[in-house]
């Protein structure tokens, strides 16, 4: 995990991609970003696995007759909570740099693997 977590930090610190704009009969249309799309997923999703999000969904879904209410509420609550990451991230991306936010979450991400690392590689952890 903390591994991940330096691997997802140096990604976010290099990335400069982002969705390009394209002006058709002088409208402004957005071309989807495949390679954003596809690593965005792969990033989120290796995030997840084993997270406190996933373990409660597993143990609720443990002790329930429907597995379906399970799914489509914890479904719902993760699609809420990325809806207001991206809203607050789209709010603070016009007041600062891109560039600056690249550089935090990428440092961000490496701070807790490694912090992650060095406290589960300790002999006192074990």
């Amino acid at each position: 995990v903390g591994a991940l977590r330096v691997g997802t930090g140096t990604l976010f610190a290099r990335r400069d991609g982002g969705p390009r704009r394209t002006s058709l009969r002088k409208t402004a249309v957005i071309i989807m970003d495949w390679k954003l799309l596809a690593s965005t997923f792969g990033i989120v999703f290796l995030a997840e696995l084993g997270d406190k999000t996933q373990l409660a969904t597993l143990s609720l879904a443990a002790g329930s007759s429907s597995r379906w209410a399970v799914f489509l509420g914890s479904s719902l609550a993760l699609l809420t909570t990325t809806a207001v990451a991206v809203l607050l991230g789209d709010a603070v991306g016009r007041v600062v740099p891109e560039i600056w936010l690249k550089r935090a979450a990428g440092a961000a991400f490496i701070l807790m693997g490694l912090m992650f690392l060095l406290r589960n590689g300790s002999p006192a952890a074990g």
